[in-house]
């Protein structure tokens, strides 16, 4: 809206100013850029029968000027920005006939820049799909669940597809899978922790890596479905598609490790440690709701005194007072 200043808009204008950004990477000594490709550029809604020449000439200019520095450009086909139509009108990446939009789109780009690309990334973090859903206290439902790993199947299909496309239009194309590397270890050596930190693993990062890389959904799969009662469109010629288009290189954005516990005396006792209190209150309440008595959470507070000082332990025990009702 006209009335409002979008500082996003401009941001650092590299559509504008990608030739002196590019000269400032050679001069940095860059040898490899990764970008993405926004497919709206190529295709507005997605649904076009051919493609937009100005989206595909702007593309151009940017892996030329980044040949003539001598860097190598890498490639993202799909950076979280599925045309907004696709989203609004067709159902978005729910329904199977986005595969086949984007396999058109994938398959663009391989022809039209099959002479400056040779480095591709299918999907970026593919896995947050699954990863985010309790992201901030989010109270996923099993629809949402079933929602999200349909979702994910539809997109690692496409992916298959485009990998076989990729070395048809050009062997020498290097295609690689994109997760997300949020991972975590166990806070303790107690066994439980131990499991829940593998499983997090399956869940979060091995779950679509082992597909994209291995060409096949891995046992515990069935697990991940069961717990949200998942009833997934895969039909046998999807499997098939998996295994002929496994990826080339696996790449993953690592951000931090978590340190995971089961045990809800110790999230409390640590959670108690220089964070705000409707954040505290929040776990005092899931510690009620996972069978905390109030002699145990008499503890974790003589506990966070330790740990943290008696004013946080005092605030602990207003909070656990007024969750607990006395």
């Amino acid at each position: 809206m006209d009335e409002y200043h979008y500082p996003n808009h401009i941001a650092a204008d590299g559509y504008h100013r990608y030739k002196e950004d590019i000269a400032l990477f050679a001069e940095m000594g860059f040898q490899f850029y990764r970008m993405s490709i926004s497919w709206s550029r190529i295709f507005p809604t997605g649904l076009e029968a051919e493609p937009n020449p100005e989206g595909l000439a702007y593309y151009r200019s940017v892996f030329e000027e980044l040949h003539k520095y001598n860097i190598e450009p890498l490639v993202t086909i799909w950076h979280f920005d599925t045309p907004l139509y696709i989203d609004e009108k067709c159902g978005g990446w729910k329904n199977r006939e986005t595969i086949d939009l984007y396999v058109k789109y994938a398959k663009t780009l391989f022809m039209e820049f099959k002479d400056l690309v040779k480095y591709w990334i299918t999907f970026n973090e593919i896995n947050n799909t699954v990863q985010f859903m309790k992201l901030g206290g989010r109270k996923a439902t099993d629809q949402d669940f079933e929602d999200a790993y349909q979702i994910l199947h539809n997109q690692m299909v496409a992916s298959a597809l485009a990998v076989k496309a990729g070395h048809e239009i050009n062997p020498d194309n290097m295609i690689g899978c994109m997760i997300n590397g949020s991972t975590n270890l166990p806070f303790t050596c107690d066994a439980k922790d131990v499991i829940h930190c593998n499983q997090l693993w399956q869940k979060n990062i091995f779950y679509c890596a082992d597909v994209q890389c291995r060409g096949e959904y891995a046992p515990f799969s069935k697990r991940l479905w069961k717990e949200h009662n998942c009833r997934l469109d895969i039909r046998e010629e999807d499997l098939q598609i998996l295994k002929e288009g496994t990826v080339d290189m696996f790449t993953f954005s690592y951000y931090h490790i978590d340190l995971k516990t089961r045990s809800i005396i110790t999230v409390v006792s640590l959670m108690s440690q220089g964070i705000t209190d409707s954040s505290l209150k929040f776990h005092i309440m899931n510690a009620k709701k996972h069978g905390v008595s109030q002699k145990e959470m008499a503890a974790i507070i003589t506990h966070t005194a330790f740990y943290a000082g008696w004013p946080k332990a005092w605030a602990v025990f207003n909070l656990a007072k007024e969750v607990y009702g006395q």
